[in-house]
């Protein structure tokens, strides 16, 4: 750790991913795409972290209730590829380091494993992908 507590805590990372030049256009086939590696990175850091984007990386969690969404309007001259046009702006706060199963109601869940990637399989073997859109059996 090369900063302090506090400074972890209110660290913000900026990343200029708009239309999808970190996404799958400059992916290749099975490699994690750097929108996936910056969406890591906000879920390693502490609690009160953010990121903020011009592309929205919350569809690449599976899992959110761990953070918070927030969307702006950039506003005309805000970027240098055009003086009048406004662009989306996305910033996630990190709210707590575990996620609540929609299923079991198992809330410890870690948002990341020991190795540091995420952690979407809750112990009761659920995950939210495999059952979003499905009724639960009762």
């Amino acid at each position: 750790k090369d900063l302090s507590d506090d400074e972890q805590r209110h660290l913000v990372i900026f990343g200029n991913n708009f239309n999808g030049v970190f996404g799958t256009r400059a992916g290749k086939p099975d490699v994690p795409t750097l929108d996936q590696h910056l969406a890591e990175m906000f879920a390693n850091m502490e609690v009160g972290g953010r990121i903020v984007t011009l592309e929205d990386l919350s569809p690449l969690f599976s899992r959110n209730s761990w953070f918070r969404r927030d969307k702006f309007m950039s506003g005309s001259h805000s970027v240098s590829w055009s003086d009048l046009m406004s662009v989306q702006i996305f910033c996630l706060t990190k709210l707590s380091n575990t996620w609540k199963c929609k299923d079991c109601g198992y809330e410890h869940n870690p948002v990341v494993d020991q190795y540091g990637k995420l952690h979407e399989t809750c112990w009761c073997g659920n995950t939210e992908r495999n059952t979003r859109g499905k009724r639960r059996k009762k």
